[in-house]
């Protein structure tokens, strides 16, 4: 069915162009009000009494924003790729490289933590979770990470005590 799209005037003589929701993708499973739409519900308009609710926002800080949202959304595409290499090497009893996938996993995870509360960007769980990775997985990523954390300071400290050793032994000239 065709809808009654056109323009009417505002109380101060205003032009105001309106669709109708007809002539949207309203009803689609991937339209308007459809699956995983986060529209809200659309408003009454009735021509000669409704006026513009809100403000059009600046297209610069709009692309600002936009291009923000999406630096997140790879961020939180690089933790899931890490979840699936994580359960990967998990599953094939590589403990080697399930420590190193799991050290890259937290740090993947600590980046868009810091970039989301850096730009006052929401968080979002349900955009990093990944089928197959639950509480188990994510207890032996957390273990995995502070044994190779502390692995990297006792190489560091053996290092330093090494170092200092042979700085005793050598003779002064």
């Amino acid at each position: 069915t065709e809808g009654r799209s056109g323009s009417t005037t505002d109380l101060d003589g205003r032009e105001i162009l309106f669709h109708s929701i007809h002539d949207t993708s309203y009803g689609e499973p991937d339209g308007l009000w459809g699956i995983n739409c986060h529209h809200g519900p659309p408003n009454v308009f009735i021509p000669g009494l409704s006026s513009l609710h809100g403000s059009v926002p600046d297209p610069d800080d709009n692309a600002a924003a936009y291009a923000l949202t999406q630096q997140q959304r790879k961020l939180e595409r690089d933790v899931r790729a890490a979840k699936r290499e994580a359960a990967m090497l998990d599953a094939a009893g590589d403990k080697e490289g399930f420590e190193k996938a799991a050290l890259r996993l937290k740090q993947r995870q600590q980046t868009l933590k810091d970039f989301a509360a850096e730009n006052n960007l929401y968080l979002r769980s349900d955009r990093t979770q990944v089928h197959g990775y639950g509480r188990s997985q994510a207890a032996k990523v957390t273990a995995a990470a502070k044994t190779v954390a502390k692995r990297a300071e006792w190489d560091i400290a053996f290092e330093q005590q090494h170092l200092a050793a042979s700085a005793k032994e050598k003779p002064q000239m």
